[in-house]
């Protein structure tokens, strides 16, 4: 009878994508978790992974299986959090959803957190905010549910649902003079000391709006860049300068500032929402995908 430690055994070592790093997660030697490997296929009469020397490969098989044992792991694991939640009894959905979403699609998953909080009280959320690579990388191991991300995708094996496009906006200091100009161009905004978002990995605002700036040979000041766009929005009442984000960005004190669209057609995001289409979805992932698509007003595919 397969019990539930060889289950989780071998979805660790399909997730991590290597025995010795998932030997290390589960604080077991890598001999025992090879043996438990060994002992799983003998019981199936199946080859789940093939190895040879020191490359492996999950074969078709294996990956259907690791679905199926991902899919009772989670049920397990729900039934042990379903019993000591206390809104049990009002909500017919609870346990994680391991959500990743990149710093300038937060604006999607804030507009639903007080939908979940009321209709679905069982669910819990565990947030990632990284990068595009980093969140697509961590869906593919199977280390989150879904992600909310920009197109276009490096990998191809997903359900995606697209999300309303975003644009860049300029926001002015108070201490400054804003244009009527809307959409402001680059050659008025290049007369004003910037801050713009960027990420670590150099991504974000900075460097398209750099190049988009250098096609028309402006040289823009660019005083400050943080990939903490708020903080940004925060230094405004007592900065002279205008922030860049995008528009999803733009907080709620915002809307006493002088804000203007920047005059970028080229550069809209267009943000969606992804899952595996060979993973297990659970009921409660789902949900929060419904909520993410309702409130965007799109559409997601059955």
């Amino acid at each position: 009878m397969l019990d539930f430690r060889r289950l989780l055994y071998f979805c660790t070592i399909v997730e991590q994508g290597q025995i010795s790093r998932a030997a290390k997660s589960l604080h077991i030697s890598q001999p025992t978790l090879s043996q438990s490997l060994k002992e799983l296929e003998d019981e199936l009469g199946l080859t789940l992974i093939h190895r040879e020397g020191g490359k492996w490969q999950v074969t078709e098989r294996g990956q259907a299986f690791y679905t199926e044992a991902q899919r009772i792991l989670t049920q397990v694991d729900d039934l042990a959090q379903n019993i000591r939640n206390p809104f049990a009894r009002n909500a017919g959905f609870f346990g994680e959803v391991r959500v990743g979403c990149s710093g300038f699609c937060l604006s999607f998953l804030r507009a639903v957190l007080p939908r979940v909080e009321q209709e679905y009280p069982g669910i819990r959320i565990r947030l990632l905010v990284t990068d595009n690579m980093a969140l697509e990388n961590k869906v593919q191991s199977h280390g989150l549910d879904l992600a909310i991300l920009h197109l276009p995708l490096m990998y191809g094996n997903y359900v995606s649902v697209p999300l309303p496009e975003q644009y860049f906006v300029a926001v002015w200091s108070p201490l400054l003079d804003a244009p009527e100009e809307d959409p402001v161009s680059l050659r008025t905004l290049a007369a004003f000391p910037l801050m713009l978002s960027r990420r670590w990995s150099n991504s974000g605002t900075f460097r398209p709006f750099i190049i988009a700036m250098q096609e028309e040979n402006l040289r823009p000041r660019i005083i400050l860049d943080t990939p903490a766009p708020y903080w940004m929005i925060d230094t405004l009442p007592a900065l002279p300068a205008v922030a860049i984000l995008h528009h999803t960005e733009l907080p709620n004190q915002a809307r006493s500032l002088a804000v203007r669209r920047i005059n970028l057609p080229k550069l809209i995001f267009r943000p969606a929402i992804i899952w595996r289409k060979d993973g297990y979805l659970t009921p409660q992932s789902g949900k929060i995908i419904d909520l993410l698509c309702e409130e965007a007003c799109v559409s997601r595919p059955r």
